[in-house]
């Protein structure tokens, strides 16, 4: 679709552009495909963007392995490549997940590694990150009402801005206490500490919130952190900042 003059707008007036400008004509084709077997299944979409400003390739692939006797495991990576008139970027995404849960188990596992890539360039500045984060939880029930769970997470960081390189570890420890108060209501403690190994700092946050099952595989959680901490990387696997919060798994 082609979207031009002098009072076009976006279609979605808040959110910006992906790329290129309302008054310019592009050409976008894609192929994608998909196999299913038995256990697994792949998928993959190539596109390719054709514009007045710029051109840009996009690739998204997924490997996924069906649960066998608890145990599933999960591969994707996205790529995108755009050349610009007023510079150029490259974004690569990785990401391995594996689950261990079997029925009859008190314990179950949940790991996830991302590794992650973007540089640009442009007349003024050029700049590379990369970033490898390792999360892995568990969880045991330990009787009837009570279980407790536990956050081990690892980051690798490097950035180079103008020829200058940056670079650092972090680790993140979580620990969370839970018993259930009756069939549908339970009360949980949690804590959490953050150290950058490169900076020499540790940032802790702790809480408790109190959680009830509103549905069938629907839980929801009000909680409150006495003391936290901002982390953009790690904040997806666990709320840490100081304050009062809402959450909801399904």
């Amino acid at each position: 679709e082609t979207l031009t003059g002098a009072n076009a707008e976006r279609l979605n007036p808040a959110v910006p552009l992906v790329s290129g400008n309302t008054g310019e004509d592009y050409l976008a084709t894609f192929v994608g495909g998909a196999y299913r077997a038995e256990l697994w299944t792949f998928t993959s979409r190539l596109e390719r963007r054709d514009a007045q400003t710029s051109d840009r390739w996009t690739l998204v692939t997924g490997f996924f392995r069906e649960p066998i006797a608890g145990r599933a495991l999960s591969l994707t990576a996205h790529w995108l490549d755009n050349d610009a008139t007023t510079g150029a970027s490259r974004a690569v995404d990785t990401r391995f997940s594996y689950a261990y849960r079997p029925v009859d188990r008190r314990l179950v596992v949940l790991e996830r590694l991302d590794l992650a890539r973007n540089d640009r360039t442009d007349p003024l500045a050029s700049y590379a990150t990369a970033r490898l984060v390792d999360n892995l939880n568990m969880l045991w029930q330990l009787g009837q009402k009570l279980e407790l769970g536990a956050q081990v997470g690892a980051r690798f960081a490097r950035s180079t801005i103008d020829g200058e390189r940056y670079s650092g570890w972090s680790s993140l420890l979580g620990v969370d206490l839970r018993r259930d108060l009756t069939k549908t209501l339970d009360i949980g403690l949690h804590g959490t500490e953050l150290t950058s190994y490169a900076a020499g700092t540790r940032e802790r946050s702790f809480g408790l919130d109190v959680g009830i099952n509103a549905a069938r595989n629907l839980w929801l959680s009000v909680g409150y952190n006495f003391r936290g901490f901002r982390d953009d990387t790690f904040d997806a696997s666990r709320y840490t900042a100081t304050g009062p919060y809402v959450r909801f798994r399904f």
